[in-house]
């Protein structure tokens, strides 16, 4: 039987790797938590909340830690779990990226076997610290990716302290998981963007467009806030999934076009009360 968790180590104090600090202090307040940010100013706050323990610099930020979670941008992942598997061979490695086919190309099934490349499907369309909640993972999925390299202790450890976290985790394989969040959170985004663009645009020669916007845009719409720095990456590393959920999704738009105003479509409005009934049922 493993010991406990009593350290963990957090690269990143953005939205995700802040909740994970703040949930891991409300639900398992005797951790140590050792974090670093590039942000000096996420540092301080969760310093003085106290919330993290102490604040290191990489590579020493990894030192004397059971897991290690580097809740970075997609395009710096992989460098520092490198730096941390190099530093810390007999830690546990996890990041939180929401892209995860390339990693697993990239560290392919025969090194570090501690390396776990992992997801919570959890966020919002705000970033950085002041966004960071406790309770961002309560009810979701934390998705993880095993690797043949991975062994079942190093598995049950992560998936023991997610859990303590208020998540549920669900393993996938990494060519899986970037074809479901091509669907369930890249597409979302890129429809938001879209339509938000539509009706700036429409804006531009109707003043007043907006006082007919009720709850539907602005629910529609939320996801437009994210800015494109925290997705340029994420589309480029996930760029042949989303495309493929694009031509599906174009192609039921055209469907719908074509059938406006008849009774055909009352089958899709049935199936997507389904999908919408299920994934109510799947929260509860």
């Amino acid at each position: 039987m493993s010991r406990p968790v009593s350290q963990i180590s957090i690269v990143g104090l953005g939205i995700i790797g802040g909740s994970i600090a703040k949930a891991a202090r409300k639900y398992h307040p005797d951790v140590v938590i050792v974090a670093w940010d590039k942000n000096p100013a996420f540092r301080r706050a969760a310093l003085k909340k106290k919330i993290v323990n102490r604040s290191m610099r990489p590579p020493e930020v990894f030192d004397g830690s059971d897991i290690i979670f580097i809740c970075v941008p997609p395009g710096e992942i992989s460098s520092y779990m490198e730096q941390a598997a190099q530093r810390a061979p007999q830690t546990i490695i996890t990041d939180v990226g929401s892209v995860k086919n390339k990693l697993a190309k990239q560290f392919g099934n025969s090194r570090y076997g501690n390396l776990v490349l992992g997801h919570p499907m959890a966020g919002r369309q705000t970033s950085g610290w002041a966004a960071s909640d406790a309770d961002l993972f309560q009810g979701n999925t934390w998705v993880i990716c095993p690797r043949p390299v991975n062994s079942s202790r190093v598995m049950a450890k992560l998936k023991t302290f997610v859990r303590k976290l208020g998540a549920q985790p669900v393993e996938m394989t990494a060519r899986e998981h970037d074809r479901r969040v091509a669907v369930c959170s890249h597409l979302p985004q890129l429809l938001a963007t879209a339509l938000s663009e539509f009706a700036a645009s429409e804006k531009s020669k109707d003043s007043l467009l907006l006082q007919a916007a009720g709850q539907a845009f602005k629910d529609m719409t939320r996801l437009a806030e994210s800015p494109f720095a925290l997705w340029q990456d994420i589309f480029s590393a996930n760029e042949k999934e989303i495309e493929k959920a694009l031509d599906w999704f174009l192609k039921i738009l055209l469907r719908y076009r074509k059938n406006i105003g008849k009774q055909t479509m009352e089958k899709s409005f049935k199936k997507a009360a389904e999908l919408k009934r299920e994934l109510k049922d799947s929260k509860r």
